[in-house]
């Protein structure tokens, strides 16, 4: 038994290789009635070459890997966001195929997003507003994520914000009427680039990792007048931690249109700020 050792800096290699050289020797057998057969101290190369001739375990040799794996691991990563040993297990798995290994991760994504729906709960999230250009419709939409940290992520605030264009753009183009959304039709309603809402969503939360949910939506039209929305704690343009939109309108058209139309619609930017201040719960009493 060593307790301590004590050795200068340049005796050290001298020192290591001749203490391998005596394991090497106790590992091949050259143990004789309980105790080690003396035998002169070989030289640093002996020690080295028995040690390895007869060490107990073996060493993996470790290769680089190549430059093109490498930029395919960084590609998927980038376009995925998913977790660099999750990159490089579906690249194994699909044989380095970059088109096989999407499929891969969105099937491993979209399993794992089921487990996490039925177990956390969303209660962070962001509100997005999208209006018509004359002012006469407008929707809020409302998208739930598990922290506060992914409401300042870009993607999720796209996909809100996609989410509410999408229904402004269903609504303008169904006839507009006021009436509250459920989460699930704006799942159903075409998105940007040929999917849909619910399609969007589940790419976005394979990259993010969090469950995420739309709960409701909100349409409000004004036949006579405009619509306006107010948005708290715009964290980006177009979102915000709370919501409001109102609708102001006039015995007739004529007098909402021309210079009005901006005066009434700052008006109702107004109300929609107390709106979101106060949280009434009705327009009147009776």
């Amino acid at each position: 038994v060593i307790s301590r050792i004590s050795i200068s800096e340049s005796e050290s290699t001298m020192a290591c290789a001749k203490i391998f050289g005596v394991a090497a020797r106790a590992s091949a057998g050259l143990l004789a009635g309980g105790r080690i057969a003396a035998h002169p101290s070989p030289s640093a190369a002996t020690a080295h070459q028995l040690a390895a001739a007869s060490r107990p375990w073996s060493l993996t040799t470790l290769r680089p890997m190549s430059t093109g794996k490498l930029d395919l691991i960084k590609q998927l990563r980038e376009e995925s966001s998913a977790p660099v040993t999750e990159v490089k297990a579906a690249l194994e798995e699909s044989d380095w195929d970059l088109e096989k290994a999407h499929v891969v991760l969105r099937k491993r994504g979209i399993a794992q997003a089921e487990k996490k729906a039925s177990k956390r709960t969303a209660a962070e999230g962001l509100v997005s507003a999208a209006a018509s250009e004359d002012g006469t419709v407008a929707a809020l939409v409302e998208v739930n994520c598990e922290t506060d940290f992914v409401s300042r992520n870009d993607a999720f605030q796209q996909l809100v914000g996609q989410a509410a264009r999408a229904l402004l753009n269903s609504a303008e183009g169904g006839g507009a009427a006021s009436s509250p959304v459920s989460g699930s039709e704006i799942l159903e309603l075409p998105a940007e680039g040929g999917s849909t809402i619910g399609e969007a969503l589940t790419n976005v939360g394979l990259g993010i990792r969090e469950k995420l949910q739309v709960r409701r939506g909100m349409v409000m039209a004004a036949e006579r007048g405009v619509v306006s929305t107010y948005l708290h704690m715009s964290q980006a343009p177009g979102v915000g931690s709370i919501g409001a939109v109102v609708a102001l309108e006039a015995s007739s058209k004529g007098d909402v249109e021309g210079d009005r139309t901006s005066k009434v619609a700052e008006i109702g930017r107004k109300v929609a700020m107390h709106v979101a201040a106060s949280d009434p719960r009705f327009l009147c009493e009776a």
